[in-house]
């Protein structure tokens, strides 16, 4: 494993090796009671957990506030329409890469793949 590769794990990692990672993803697309204002949902967490998994917009938005302090952060990297009557569904479309992940100081990225 590359030095860089380790030094962006250990930003999720607790020294035994455990980990306790917060996704705050959902709420982008299928609002999430509790998620409404996602910023303050990190600050309340930062002390208990060692990463987050946060869409773009939030990623930016606790970047900005400086509400992630030293913990993990994993860019989620895709988004999804959801399907309803009328809606087909057109599965997942990749929005950011490496480039939106670096310039957040994101350690890590996440894409999940809907095959409709």
């Amino acid at each position: 494993m590359s030095d860089t590769r380790a030094d962006n794990l250990s930003h999720f990692l607790q020294s035994d090796g455990r980990t306790v990672i917060l996704p705050i993803d959902h709420g982008t697309v299928i609002p999430v009671q509790g998620l409404e204002d996602p910023v303050a949902v990190v600050n309340d967490m930062t002390d208990h957990v060692d990463g987050f998994v946060v869409n773009f917009g939030v990623a930016r938005a606790c970047v900005e506030a400086g509400a992630f302090g030293d913990k993990g952060i994993c860019l989620r990297t895709d988004c999804y329409k959801p399907t309803f009557p009328g809606n087909p569904d057109e599965g997942s479309s990749r929005l950011f890469g490496a480039e939106e992940a670096e310039a957040l100081g994101a350690h890590a990225m996440m894409n999940m793949c809907y095959l409709h």
